[in-house]
């Protein structure tokens, strides 16, 4: 089986890092792994999708909308309640699909996929006097 990995950490070894270097030593099959930070370039509202059937920008983004992945792992930091700006500029970069339908009356097909969604967070309690 192919699966694909989403890091949302921009730390190169940190807790998320672990987590990933853990599902990889478990995981039975090939592996692809995309960096929200260093990859994946935020949509910036062209309009190429309104036109055409995909995203303009050639980034990694295209191996994450791939359909030959039978398993997408997500996984990220949590900071302050909300994932970091990087993978939200990634989610983002969906906007095609909707732009796609709305306006081109063409909705994607993908094939049915196993998901992981492994979010860690931290409390740090400041008190201040």
């Amino acid at each position: 089986m192919k699966c694909l990995i989403i890091n949302g950490s921009a730390k190169k070894n940190g807790n998320t890092a672990k987590i990933i270097d853990e599902f990889i030593k478990n995981y039975n099959g090939d592996i692809d792994i995309v960096n929200s930070f260093r990859n994946v370039s935020p949509c910036i509202d062209c309009g190429y999708c309104k036109d055409n059937t995909k995203c303009c920008i050639n980034d990694d983004f295209s191996k994450i909308v791939l359909d030959d992945y039978q398993t997408v792992v997500i996984v990220s930091p949590i900071y302050m309640s909300n994932l970091p700006g990087p993978m939200m500029s990634l989610i983002s970069r969906f906007n095609y699909l909707y732009n796609n339908k709305v306006y081109l009356n063409r909705t994607a097909q993908y094939k049915a996929k196993k998901g992981v969604l492994l979010l860690l967070g931290g409390v740090m309690i400041y008190l201040i006097i």
